[in-house]
Formats: C-alpha cells, structure tokens, sequence
C-alpha cells in the first residue's frame, strides 16, 4: 500500500507542479490544448503499443491460458458497461447536464488508473513475502488480462466513440452513430491498437521497442502536468455534487461490481482480489487528452480526475482490507 501511497503523492506534485506554472504565467493555460495533442498522436499510440506487446509478453511466460483467466476481460467490459450506464442515468435524468461535461462524466466514471496504480498496488500487496512466487505471478497475468485485454479494448474504441458522440459540434453537423464509429478508426490510439496485435507475436528490434517504451513513459507526467494547467479550482466547488457522484461510481460501485461478478463466475480468492483492486483504481488521465481532442468539458474532467486521485487515498486502504482470503 506504502507503494500506492508514494505514486499518488507523486502525482498530486505534478498536478501542482502544473498549478503553479499556470499562476506564474511561466506557461499559459492554451499549452495545455498542444500537449494533449502531443500526447494523442505519439506518446498515447506507443503507450497502447507497449501495452498490447506486454500482454503478449505475460502470457508467453504463463503455462497456459485457463477459462477463468480468458472470463476475467469479460468482467472489465461488463463492470465498465454498468458503470457507464448509472452515470448516463444519472447525468441525463437528475443531473441534466450538456453535452461536453456528459461525455466527461461518463469517461471518467466508467475508465481506471488500471496500469498506473493498479501494477504498484497489485504487485504490492499479492509481493513473493506475502503469497508464493506462482501466485505472485499469476496475480500479475491476472492484472494484465483486466487492465491490457479488458479496460484498454475499451478505452480505444468505446471510449473514442463516446467522446466523439459527446464532443462540440455545430448545429449543422449530424452525430450518427457511422460518424462517431469512424472516428475511432482515426484516432492515434487505436492505431496503436491494432499495430499492436499485428506484431502481437512478432519480435520487435531492441531500439524500435526501448523508443516506444520511453514515449509511452511519457504520458503520464505531461498528462498530469497537462490537468493542473486546465483544472480550475472555483469548479470544483460549483460542480461539487456530480464530481462527488463520479467518485462514488468510480471507486465505490465499480469495486463492488466487478467483485460481485467474479464471485458469480466461480473465481479463486486471488483472482477475486486482483479484479476488485484493478475495478477500484481513480479515473485514468487519459480522459483528459480525450477531452482536449474532442472538445468535451476539459475543466470539469479535470476536476474528476484529479479528485478521484485524492478520495482513493480514502477508498484504495478500505478496499485492500476487504480483498477475499
């Protein structure tokens, strides 16, 4: 847990680090708009890239793929899908809320942190002290499947689509579903995707792979960096209600979900709890390049993002105290 605590605290410095260089005037808050796209065309597609060549690279070590491991992406795609559908509910029928800051809304309830705090905090508590060194790895292989093969499918073709249903537009264009669909195809993202399955069993040169690993290293410091420029603090307290809402399906019903259906399907204990711990991560950051690409509420996916950081100090301890035995 110790390891979680230290990326969370790295990650509110670069939020502030952002803060200041804004209240400074060192760089103004439109550089956040290049840094996005930045992210999107190079950085983003190599993180998707080196995600996909991982997965690959996990289950080569594994001695075979079990039935329980190929159901634990269904779980991802199933807890997501909830999670998006309580938010639409909520943000259509009792928040009333316009376009752009639904389509913040509903990324950042339904999408987790699950690479960047689900490795620490998985590979932390289910450590070779604790539990062998086969479950110990398996709890890895377990991760890789919910967070590379579940949530990041997702995160490049529905999420997209999201973002794009519910980005501005003018009145004189149609949001179809063919339009939003050929959106994702467009997008650097799922490039990376589908050049990642392509060479999923292919060996990649040395140099080629290290280059795409650095970029995809990259994303998260300027992303964080990116949200403390755009996040305006006077809205988090006029938008206090619907933040404190996301929070509670991100961190609060997602865990439960996801929980609840590995236990219908008949996991084992560990499975269970590397699948809760994956389903509680805060709302990944890259929501907030989406929200820059598409023209979706950029503030207010700011102020989600950075606030289901800080209340997972609070719900990630709890959670880790109710992992199954």
């Amino acid at each position: 847990m110790d390891k979680v605590v230290f990326v969370l605290i790295t990650v509110a410095l670069m939020v502030a680090l952002g803060s200041v260089a804004r209240l400074l005037n060192i760089i103004p808050p439109t550089a956040a708009g290049l840094l996005n796209n930045i992210v999107m065309t190079f950085f983003l597609p190599a993180l998707v890239f080196t995600g996909i060549k991982k997965a690959q690279d996990t289950q080569s070590k594994a001695a075979g793929l079990s039935p329980e491991l190929l159901r634990i992406p269904l779980i991802a795609y199933l807890t997501i899908g909830v999670c998006g559908l309580l938010a639409f509910v909520l943000g259509k029928y009792i928040f009333h809320m316009k376009r752009p800051q639904m389509g913040a809304f509903l990324l950042t309830s339904m999408f987790g942190s699950t690479a960047f705090i689900g490795i620490p905090l998985i590979s932390g508590i289910y450590n070779e002290k604790s539990y062998s060194k086969e479950v110990s790895s398996g709890a890895l292989l377990q991760h890789t499947f919910y967070s590379e093969l579940g949530s990041l499918i997702l995160l490049v073709t529905v999420a997209i689509m999201i973002a794009s249903y519910y980005g501005e537009r003018t009145h004189s264009q149609k949001t179809s579903f063919w339009w939003n669909l050929i959106a994702v195809p467009k997008s650097g993202p799922f490039l990376g995707m589908v050049l990642g399955l392509l060479f999923y069993t292919e060996e990649i040169p040395g140099p080629l792979l290290e280059t795409l690993n650095t970029l995809s290293q990259g994303t998260l410091p300027i992303m964080m960096f990116s949200l403390g420029l755009t996040i305006v603090w006077q809205d988090v307290r006029s938008q206090l209600t619907r933040i404190l809402a996301m929070n509670v399906i991100k961190l609060v019903v997602a865990p439960l979900v996801a929980l609840m259906l590995a236990r219908y399907m008949g996991m084992s204990a560990v499975t269970q709890g590397v699948i809760l711990l994956d389903a509680a991560t805060p709302a990944i950051v890259i929501c907030l390049a989406y929200a820059a690409e598409y023209k979706l509420d950029r503030e207010f996916a700011s102020a989600c993002i950075f606030s289901s950081f800080f209340f997972s100090l609070i719900t990630l301890p709890i959670v880790s105290n109710l992992l199954p035995r």
